[in-house]
């Protein structure tokens, strides 16, 4: 290992070999951390989607509740004859 290090510091190859390992870890670490904000942006979008919808079900499911039996049983009607 020392030897391969000393070739590494020693050498124009090995220097230019550092130099371009350290710049390509440099702008993948940037790609991972811009890639993973994309990624808990998206889910952060699908879990508000899904709050919406989810409150519009119960405010929904709040309408019919207070509706009388027969406009129930009327609107049921309607919608399975469609």
């Amino acid at each position: 290992m020392l030897p391969f290090a000393a070739w590494l510091i020693g050498s124009k190859v090995g220097r230019w070999f550092l130099i371009t390992g350290l710049a390509l870890g440099v702008v993948g670490f940037v790609l991972l951390r811009v890639y993973s904000a994309g990624k808990a942006k998206e889910r952060m979008k699908q879990k508000e989607a899904a709050t919406k919808a989810l409150l519009e079900r119960v405010k929904v499911d709040e309408e019919i509740r207070k509706m009388p039996v027969d406009d129930r049983l009327r609107e049921l009607e309607r919608w399975v004859r469609e």
